[in-house]
């Protein structure tokens, strides 16, 4: 029985996960990325108008300086990013910039376009751009509910299994969902326990502080077969004038784990309010030791569970109980038994949704879940880190032509130390996505700046960009497509790698703004 997303399909549709045809190979020039542009026809016959019309349009274009087909890149940094990255102390050679013009295929600015860089974030344009064209945008993830026994009764005689398959959207609302519709479907209960079969990724041992010492961040969950709610318990915090504490409030519920229904207020103020808790997580539960500035207000904490936790354990038997579906068993991981038998079907939004998600938000979790997607149509074997690699690569060779040792990529979100990736290459990438039948989709994808996402801080270009930023200790990025005010549309890749590079963002604002003045 399968239940899909509303906004999959109708009920009763047919499945559309059928792989996008392979689009062509991309050709590289020495100067610049040209993407064969897509064939439209053109009348039988011309009028004398209409000629003329047409070398009007021609000849104002190449007057436009910088813009004419065919015309030198500037390459050249303007003066007022010159005199910013001088009065930050910054090398010249710490920025890679390149610019392209969507019209004509020109690149408009080079500097220091083919130097591998760690592009952070930035990866994620590669990975959902990959993911579009290999999987489809209406591409689902189907998380199953199996049985191992007869239904006698509305007790399933055995084990039930839920089996992931990667879905990067499982929250527990969903999750929800799935538990009372197995209700509606008659079954009130198992003899046995909940198996939850995890198998479909093959991954090591996931260290959750390893990357930036901070294990308890949910952007840095590690990739799960059954990614439940990122494995994240979110506390809130209300204050109370009356009695001098904040009450505390977590979602959702998870059975046997304890918190405090309450911490003492202090008038200290708001700025370092988590590290004024003092939070300590543990198996069994969770203390605070300190106290809540009252200047905060209400506010929200989401949590990364530790393994120990048992997260999506005590997650699905809370919802089990909540719906009264009784079990014989704890819930436990374990593998489904080839001889059980399915019994329904929860669908994951369609990856255009989710790439939403992904890039908007930089959702790092997510995109390694979309990662790992990627051998998908290869084999039915576990995915590991290898698998997801050799699959973006076989998207690669013939979709951009890079040759082998000019990049690497290891993880899908480039939460990684040894990502690179050049501007040029990253120019490619959008130059390939605004080609590709799936631009709408691709481009929806992107913040839009000054509106939403992570592009609610920018001042510059409000409205007119679609943009994905990147940032890790020592590298911080932006690149998208810009919309000038002369109305031309343009792709945009800046990359700078210096110490605390996070700190001078403002060298990209006005990279953007450059563009955008345009």
């Amino acid at each position: 029985m399968t239940y899909p997303h509303p906004a999959t399909r109708p009920h009763g549709a047919k499945s559309l996960h059928t792989p996008l045809r392979q689009s062509p190979p991309l050709t590289m020039p020495p100067a610049i990325p040209a993407i064969p542009a897509l064939a439209r026809p053109l009348p039988q016959a011309l009028s004398r108008r209409d000629c003329l019309r047409l070398a009007l349009a021609t000849s104002t274009l190449a007057a436009l300086p910088g813009l004419a087909r065919g015309a030198a890149p500037q390459a050249e940094l303007p003066a007022a990013l010159r005199q910013l990255m001088r009065q930050r102390k910054l090398p010249a050679d710490s920025l890679s910039w390149v610019v392209d013009d969507l019209t004509t295929g020109d690149r408009v600015l080079s500097w220091q376009a083919d130097t591998p860089r760690n592009p952070a974030s930035l990866t994620k344009l590669l990975t959902t751009l990959c993911a579009l064209e290999s999987l489809g945008p209406t591409w689902t993830w189907k998380t199953e509910i199996w049985r191992t026994g007869p239904l006698i009764d509305g007790v399933v005689q055995g084990d039930l299994v839920l089996v992931g398959d990667g879905d990067p959207k499982l929250q527990w609302e969903r999750l929800w969902l799935l538990v009372q519709r197995l209700r509606q479907a008659g079954i009130r209960g198992a003899t046995g326990g909940l198996l939850l079969d995890r198998s479909r990724f093959d991954l090591p041992p996931h260290d959750p502080g390893a990357f930036d010492n901070e294990p308890l961040r949910p952007a840095n969950a590690g990739p799960d077969a059954l990614l439940m709610q990122f494995q994240s318990l979110q506390l809130r915090f209300t204050p109370d004038a009356d009695t001098q504490q904040a009450r505390v409030a977590a979602e959702p519920s998870l059975p046997g784990f304890e918190w405090p229904s309450a911490v003492p207020l202090n008038r200290q103020p708001c700025g370092s309010w988590r590290e004024q808790l003092k939070l300590r997580v543990e198996a069994q539960g969770l203390a605070l030791d300190g106290s809540y500035p009252a200047a905060c207000g209400s506010l929200n904490w989401p949590i990364l569970m530790p393994a120990e936790a048992r997260f999506p354990h005590r997650l699905m038997a809370g919802l089990l109980q909540d719906a009264g579906i009784q079990l014989g068993s704890p819930v436990t991981d374990g593998l489904r038994p080839p001889e059980s038998l399915k019994v329904m079907t929860l669908e994951s939004p369609p990856l255009a949704e989710v790439i939403r998600d992904i890039n908007k938000f930089s959702n790092n979790v997510m995109a390694e879940q979309l990662f790992l997607t990627l051998p998908r149509g290869s084999d039915a074997s576990p995915v590991s880190w290898e698998s997801a690699q050799a699959a973006l690569r076989r998207w690669v060779e013939p979709r951009l032509g890079w040759p082998s040792d000019s990049w690497q990529v290891l993880r899908g979100s480039g939460l990684s130390r040894d990502t690179r990736l050049s501007a040029a290459q990253l120019a490619h990438v959008l130059m390939a996505g605004w080609q590709s039948p799936l631009m709408p989709e691709y481009a929806a994808s992107l913040a839009l700046a000054g509106q939403d996402g992570t592009m609610t801080r920018l001042q510059s270009a409000t409205g007119s960009a679609h943009l994905k930023s990147g940032s890790l200790r020592d590298s911080a990025a932006l690149a998208g497509y810009v919309q000038s005010r002369s109305g031309r549309r343009h792709s945009f890749v800046a990359i700078l790698q210096a110490p605390q590079a996070g700190e001078h963002r403002a060298v990209l604002d006005q990279a953007l703004s450059w563009v955008h003045d345009r």
